[in-house]
């Protein structure tokens, strides 16, 4: 059985065109194999954005931290063990203003971890995490080509090896 971890960013919840595609993507893979679906609806999460002391706690021991510390590294770590329990990522993207959810944003910025998702080396950075498919569904108003930041949310995928 596959886990497949979806993300949703629309602020409209079930009701956004994104999180339509999404579950209509689900829908029609539970019908071709068996899977257990795990879904995150990123704007209830309410997560802050990053700060400089949340990402010092991430090289800290936990024997070492005070409970504010404790509490701001497990944002990260609770998502990144979502993340590694799944096989499978889906993502339900509306465009606002030309970009990403700032939702999906403060996501990112808590599973790209140096020395747990990634690697630094002499040839750049390097995946130290098992590649795993990533499906978007991207939902917005008729942009131009050049107007659409597609490249950056795979810049981003293909960082953390999320793009299969």
């Amino acid at each position: 059985m596959k886990n497949v971890l979806v993300l949703n960013a629309s602020l409209q919840g079930d009701n956004g065109n994104s999180s339509q595609l999404t579950s209509e993507f689900v829908t029609q893979l539970q019908q071709t194999e068996s899977i257990k679906v795990e879904k995150v609806d990123l704007n209830t999460l309410n997560l802050p954005h990053l700060s400089a002391q949340e990402m010092q706690t991430w090289s800290m021991l936990s024997d070492n931290m005070t409970p504010e510390q404790a509490t701001l590294t497990a944002y990260s770590n609770d998502l990144l063990a979502q993340l590694e329990r799944s096989d499978v990522i889906v993502v339900g993207m509306p465009m606002y203003n030309f970009t990403i959810p700032s939702t999906f944003k403060v996501w990112i910025d808590r599973v790209a971890r140096a020395g747990r998702t990634f690697s630094y080396t002499s040839e750049g950075p390097k995946d130290i995490y098992r590649a795993k498919p990533c499906i978007y569904s991207l939902r917005g108003a008729v942009f131009t080509k050049a107007q659409i930041t597609i490249p950056r949310h795979l810049t981003y995928a293909s960082f953390l090896a999320l793009w299969g």
